[in-house]
């Protein structure tokens, strides 16, 4: 999955870290190595490898994945 993040990315013109957020998914680094958290999946990650090592821009995408999220889930909630 993060080599389509990588791929669409480059596609759009905006940074795979950026892209990544909007999908849940954030990059850091552990040595050379990007390592990509799936932040939908696994919401603690975050939390465990400290949520401040992840890039600015993908947080910034992140929190609005996560507003969007919580949109749908209070109309769902709400349907009849």
């Amino acid at each position: 999955m993060p080599a389509d993040v990588i791929r669409f990315a480059k596609c759009y013109g905006v940074t795979p870290a950026a892209l990544g957020g909007l999908v849940g998914l954030l990059p850091h680094k552990v040595g050379r190595r990007t390592v990509w958290a799936d932040m939908v999946r696994t919401p603690s990650v975050g939390y465990t490898v400290g949520i401040e090592t992840f890039p600015r821009e993908a947080l910034r995408g992140y929190g609005l994945f996560r507003a969007a999220s919580a949109l749908i889930e209070r109309e769902a909630a709400t349907l009849h």
